[in-house]
């Protein structure tokens, strides 16, 4: 067995060298396996001394090389990386959400009695990360057999149904463009839409 490495995460603000484990949020622990040539090593965890300290209390990191003893070896670390399981890195945050879009329209029809037909489209917004936008007031006019424009507010799955006032009876057919989309943090990128009419 080669030489212990001790890897510990504390909080600086209550551990001291004498009240251990007090502060030690948890150890990792491996040992080398090679003597003078670098090695790539991993740190699997060991142990949580204190369960009490929390991951966002988490400050400093201690990196203990044969500890418990006094010698005279001279160690080398060339640098120390954080990944996910798997061996993956983290993959980076995305942007702050400033523009929305238009993902999806679904045109239909709702029933309104005695054989009565009113237009539907559900349209979904969504922002430049791809998250649907609750609270975005979105506008779209019907042409065709309803010419009418309605207005509405999606809700937290980012969609909102319009409907129109008006009713046919039979088949339907007609068209609804969105013509505005107004959010209070986002702009309206209507080049980014996916669709913007939606026919039925």
């Amino acid at each position: 067995m080669g030489t212990e490495l001790l890897l510990q995460l504390e909080d600086s603000g209550l551990a001291t060298p004498t009240n251990y484990p007090t502060g030690r949020h948890s150890r990792y622990q491996i040992f080398t396996s090679t003597q003078n040539q670098w090695e790539r090593i991993e740190f699997p965890l060991l142990d949580r001394p204190d369960p009490s300290t929390s991951d966002g209390a988490v400050d400093t990191i201690v990196l203990l090389f044969a500890p418990n003893t006094f010698t005279g070896d001279v160690y080398h670390y060339d640098n120390l990386d954080s990944y996910l399981a798997g061996g993956a890195p983290p993959p980076p945050p995305p942007p702050p959400a400033s523009t929305m879009h238009v993902a999806a329209i679904v045109a239909g029809t709702q029933n309104a009695g005695q054989g009565n037909k009113r237009g539907a489209a559900t349209v979904t917004i969504v922002d430049n990360n791809g998250q649907p936008v609750d609270g975005a007031g979105v506008t779209g006019a019907f042409t065709g057999d309803f010419n009418e424009t309605v207005a509405g507010t999606t809700g937290g799955s980012g969609t909102v149904t319009l409907v129109t006032t008006g009713t046919k009876k039979g088949s339907v057919t007609f068209t609804f463009c969105v013509t505005n989309v107004t959010h209070s943090t986002l702009t309206y990128d209507p080049g980014s839409n996916v669709v913007t009419c939606g026919s039925l």
